[in-house]
């Protein structure tokens, strides 16, 4: 039998193949969104298959892994330098084993297994135009200031580089839900979350990007392709926010291949 019939899920950071590969957002989340009547419509989350059992990558993770492999990141043949904030460790396992070119730091605020300290939204131990690529998945709802983050995240990158932001989007929304200090309580029922102080919607993300200096490219299903979709059990509506300095075609960036 063809391998690739046989198995319709194959995770994109480990590899692993099987038909009951990912297992669901962990019971204390369900619990909680009950509890505080969290509803929302999330644009990436797949409460079924949330986790893979191999190497833990969710969904999300599963999909910048993905879109890592789409533009070569593991051919590259000139050296990079690549940045990863409060890091996912499967994303980070897949890079530091699959691309030799890449110089892979990691930072974050309270995380100990990092390269080094850094808040977001002042990283001024960083110079301007630092880093080729930054990843950059589920920070900025736990931020303060977020625009500030954002531009912090655009002078560190190079004129020519690119950056994956991913930050919870509910498509029920129509603006921004945000604010600062309030109770766990109040967090999880406006936020869903007990130390999120904001929730995005679509556009007011994007919006928000583009105020800050970013050009925003959506890599969705339309260039990932439906077989990737349904190996790594991702919703059809889940989308990476990609974003450059310039404008950019990413459907033809292949890096340095």
């Amino acid at each position: 039998m063809n391998e690739d019939f046989k198995y319709k899920k194959k995770c994109a950071c480990c590899g692993k193949k099987g038909e009951y590969i990912y297992e669901p957002l962990s019971d204390y989340y369900l619990k909680m969104y009950k509890k505080f009547n969290v509803n929302h419509v999330y644009e990436f989350l797949n409460v079924r298959e949330y986790n893979c059992k191999c190497c833990h990558a969710t969904d999300r993770g599963r999909m910048i892994c993905a879109f890592l492999q789409l533009i070569k990141l593991h051919m590259i043949k000139k050296e990079i330098r690549l940045l990863h904030i409060a890091p996912e460790k499967s994303v980070e396992e897949w890079i530091l084993k699959n691309c030799s070119n890449v110089v892979y730091e990691s930072t974050d605020l309270f995380e100990e297994n990092v390269n080094f300290f850094s808040d977001i939204q002042n990283m001024k131990n960083i110079e301007d135009s630092t880093y080729d690529f930054f990843i950059c998945s589920h920070v900025l709802e736990h931020v303060k200031d977020d625009q500030k983050a954002m531009r912090e995240l655009f002078r560190i990158l190079k004129q020519d580089g690119l950056g994956i932001l991913l930050v919870p989007i509910c498509l029920d929304l129509e603006k921004i839900d945000e604010e600062w200090g309030r109770t766990e309580e109040e967090n999880w029922k406006r936020f869903a979350q007990n130390d999120h102080c904001r929730i995005y919607s679509k556009s007011g993300f994007i919006n928000r990007l583009k105020s800050n200096g970013f050009y925003v490219h959506i890599i969705g299903k339309d260039l990932l392709g439906d077989k990737l979709f349904e190996e790594n059990s991702l919703k059809k509506t889940s989308v990476l926010y990609v974003v450059s300095k310039v404008e950019m075609n990413i459907s033809q960036k292949i890096w340095y291949s």
